[in-house]
C-alpha cells in the first residue's frame, strides 16, 4: 500500500497512475476538498480560475485527459493571447520579443541590461530551486517582475520551494535549456507558438482535478490531515 499526502494535482495524478498499474493506494487529504490550489468558480456569470488557469499538454498531462474522458471537455488557448503580471499597482503585459523586450515598463533600465549578463551564467542546474536558477540567470529584477510570478501562475507554487529537476525536467531532457536563452529569445528562436499547447476546461482547471478526484473515489480521504511520520 502506498499513501499518498495531499490531493492536490500532483497527489491525485500519482493516484490516477497508481490505479492504471493496479498498485493499491490511499491519498490523505487535510482539507475538506480535493484539488490544492486549483479552483474554479463563477463570479457574476464570468469563469474565473483562482489559481492556475492552464496546463501545458505534455505526453503525461495528454494521457490523464484520455484516462478521465475529458478530451471533449478541452478548450485549447491561442498562443498570441498576452499574459500580464501586476506590478507596482497595475497590470503590465509580459514582452515577448525584442522589441516588446526594450519597450516594457516590467524592467528598469539596469535589469534589462542585466540580461545582457545571461550568456555567462551557465547552464540551469537539477539540483537549484526555479527561484535560484532564474535570479542567477536572469537577474533579481527579472526574476521578481517577469520569471517568478509566471511561473509562480502556472504551478501554483512557490518557485524558491520548486527544484528544476521537477519543474523541468521534460525542458531538460529535450535540451532546450541549452546555450543563452536570452540570445535565442533575441534572435526569435523561442517562441510561443512552438511550445507545448496550453489547455483549459469548459467548466476550469477544477474540472480536472474534481474529475481525478471522483477517479480516485474511495481511496481519497478528505479531512484527514497528516500531522507526523511512523517511526
Amino acid at each position: 500500500m502506498i499513501g499518498i499526502v495531499g490531493a492536490g494535482l500532483s497527489g491525485l495524478a500519482l493516484a490516477l497512475f497508481l490505479e492504471e498499474a493496479g498498485v493499491p493506494h490511499l491519498v490523505l487529504e487535510g482539507a475538506d476538498r480535493p484539488g490544492g490550489v486549483i479552483r474554479s468558480g463563477r463570479v457574476e456569470g464570468h469563469l474565473l480560475d483562482f489559481g492556475p488557469q492552464r496546463t501545458r499538454v505534455t505526453p503525461p498531462v495528454a494521457r490523464m485527459i484520455r484516462l478521465l474522458g475529458l478530451e471533449d471537455r478541452q478548450r485549447f488557448l491561442r498562443h498570441d493571447v498576452p499574459l500580464f503580471v501586476y506590478r507596482k499597482g497595475r497590470l503590465r503585459k509580459v514582452p515577448f520579443g525584442a522589441g516588446e523586450l526594450l519597450r516594457t515598463d516590467l524592467l528598469a533600465v539596469p535589469g534589462k541590461l542585466r540580461l545582457l549578463a545571461e550568456p555567462l551564467t551557465g547552464a540551469p542546474r537539477p539540483d537549484e530551486t526555479v527561484a535560484a536558477m532564474a535570479t542567477r540567470k536572469f537577474g533579481g529584477e527579472a526574476y521578481e517582475a517577469v520569471v517568478g510570478p509566471l511561473f509562480g501562475g502556472l504551478y501554483g507554487s512557490d518557485p524558491a520551494e520548486m527544484y528544476v529537476r521537477h519543474a523541468l525536467a521534460e525542458t531538460l531532457g529535450r535540451g532546450a535549456l541549452e546555450g543563452s536563452l536570452v540570445l535565442r529569445f533575441l534572435r526569435g528562436a523561442i517562441s510561443r507558438s512552438a511550445a507545448t499547447p496550453a489547455t483549459t476546461f469548459d467548466e476550469g482547471m477544477q474540472e480536472l482535478t474534481d474529475a481525478m478526484a471522483a477517479r480516485v473515489g474511495p481511496r481519497l480521504r478528505l479531512a484527514t490531515p497528516v500531522t507526523e511520520r511512523a517511526p
